[in-house]
Parts: structure tokens; sequence; C-alpha cells
């Protein structure tokens, strides 16, 4: 599934989607993603997704759109399920938007966090509750 500037990937024995941008974030491609995400057979309520923004930037988002994606989110939880959100950065601007996302996103009850190591991310991401609670 592709939707620029986002490539997504399932990896559905792991439990986790990991959404690698490429440019420019904006609110609208955000919300397209996880619509279609939701919509993929493949996808299963709860899985963790990972935001990879190491190629892609979320400057220039406004507080008034990164709650409306959290209002967006919300209103999809039944759908997507409440497995956890990593969002990976490599700019500091980038971390500093990805922790008010995180902040919003608190308000709805998804565990989240920002990271800077992709690995990492997956990893922590996949351990949704329920999932690998071993690995």
């Amino acid at each position: 599934m592709m939707l620029e500037p986002v490539s997504t990937k399932i990896d559905a024995k792991a439990g986790v989607v990991v959404n690698t941008v490429s440019g420019k974030l904006t609110a609208a491609a955000f919300t397209a993603t996880l619509r279609a995400l939701i919509d993929n057979p493949e996808f299963q309520p709860g899985m963790g997704i990972v935001w990879d923004l190491r190629r892609g930037t979320v400057i220039g988002l406004k507080a008034d759109e990164i709650k409306g994606v959290v209002y967006y989110v919300a209103n999809r939880v039944e759908a997507r399920g409440r497995g956890r959100l990593a969002i990976v950065v490599s700019q500091d601007v980038d971390y500093g938007i990805g922790r008010m996302f995180a902040a919003y996103a608190e308000q709805i009850g998804i565990e989240r966090r920002v990271f800077r190591d992709l690995e990492e991310a997956v990893h922590w991401a996949s351990r949704t509750v329920g999932r690998n609670e071993d690995a």
C-alpha cells in the first residue's frame, strides 16, 4: 500500500505496522494513511503503529491540526485498537512536534513514545498488550 508521502508495511506476525514518511507529512496524509490501514485486511486492531519520520518531517503542522489528527484517531479507536504508537525522528523540531502529538494521544489512552532509533521503536511497538509479552 502506498500513499504519498507515506509507504506502509504490515508485519502481522510481529503485530506491527511501519509507516515510512518521505517528505512533509500533512494532517490529510496522516488521516488518509490511517483510513487505508484500517481498511486493509492484513491490519488487525491492536497492532503497534510506527511512524518513521527520519526521511520526512512534520514541520509546519499546527497545534490545531495535531489535535484534529488525535480526534480522528480517537473516533477510530475501536477499528484501530489501542496498540502502541511510536514516532521515529531524526530532527529536533520533529522530536518536539512528536512529543506534542504524544501528549495529546495520552488523552485517548494509547501508549506512545518518540524515538530516534527505528529498530528500538519497532521492538517497543510490537510489544503491544496481548502480543509478544515474552519477547
